[in-house]
């Protein structure tokens, strides 16, 4: 009997996801609500609470799976590019991600509009999860400045995701000024090539 129950919550918690996931890539995250959920997926109110801790708990686990998503998307632009040089790898990287943003605008929106609530921490696995993009990049980095420990490559593998994110926000959500998805991605590589080039100055100097 007990393996029936956790089966059904199994499976509404992830007909909540689901559900979650189809609502904030229509309105965004702040449109997320627990009454709206109910409805589409036919349970009520409070069963939702018996599977997440509150909203805000549903939230991260429904960015989780965006990150999961995003992950395998840079995942499969890593492995396409197994032989090719670390500054190759990267721009692959940059131009995967804003393919994501393309295909999953709000969603990939909501991944910086969830807060944490006051008083609490961001969840231990969803810290994970960030981790583990970053260290997409940083494995490139790391080829391209074998020198450098660890957390230094980190910092620049984190350096490098921030400026590409902000040229890919500022050219898709941004009205500060008007651009295209190509010249964002030459954008982008320039600035990637000019911190391989300065990785390489450094490592011979």
């Amino acid at each position: 009997m007990a393996g029936v129950v956790e089966k059904r919550r199994s499976q509404l918690r992830k007909d909540l996801l689901d559900a979650a996931l189809v609502r904030i890539e229509q309105d965004g995250l702040k449109a997320l609500r627990a009454r709206d959920l109910a409805t589409d997926v036919g349970c009520s109110l409070g069963a939702i609470y018996n599977v997440f801790q509150d909203m805000d708990d549903l939230g991260f686990y429904a960015n989780g799976e965006t990150l999961r998503a995003l992950g395998a998307a840079l995942s499969k632009a890593s492995t396409s590019l197994p032989d090719r040089n670390p500054t190759d790898q990267l721009i692959a990287l940059a131009d995967a991600y804003l393919e994501f943003c393309q295909s999953m605008p709000k969603r990939w929106t909501a991944l910086f509009t969830q807060r944490v609530p006051p008083g609490k921490d961001l969840p231990d696995w969803y810290r994970q999860a960030l981790d583990d993009l970053i260290g997409r990049i940083a494995a490139p980095v790391a080829a391209l400045r074998p020198d450098l420990p660890a957390r230094e490559v980190r910092n620049r593998a984190l350096g490098l995701f921030s400026a590409a994110h902000g040229v890919i926000y500022l050219g898709l959500q941004s009205s500060f000024f008007t651009t295209t998805p190509d010249q964002i991605r030459i954008t982008n590589a320039t600035m990637i090539r000019a911190f391989a080039l300065s990785g390489a100055e450094a490592e011979s100097a």
